[in-house]
């Protein structure tokens, strides 16, 4: 299990939030389909061995990561999202 912090349409976003939020070595980047067209996902550079553990990790976030309401995912989840992208 990950726990994804943010998922943006524009990568000029993604890169503003890395910078007011200086998580560039705790995070995994990567591109996704939806609505359409091209959204870039922020994942917190851990995986969790249960669900229970990655939730216990997302009640301890800063409030500064809480605001923009991350959520736990499968990793099966994001590798199936990998592969509908060709990666």
């Amino acid at each position: 299990y990950l726990i994804q912090i943010s998922a943006m349409a524009d990568n000029y976003l993604v890169q503003q939030f890395m910078q007011d939020n200086p998580l560039s070595q705790q995070v995994w980047t990567y591109t996704t389909q939806r609505f359409g067209g091209d959204w870039f996902v922020l994942l917190f550079n851990h995986v969790y061995p249960s669900l229970e553990h990655a939730r216990a990790a997302l009640d301890k976030l800063p409030s500064s990561i809480s605001a923009y309401e991350p959520f736990v995912k499968s990793a099966r989840q994001v590798k199936q999202e990998l592969i509908q992208k060709g990666v």
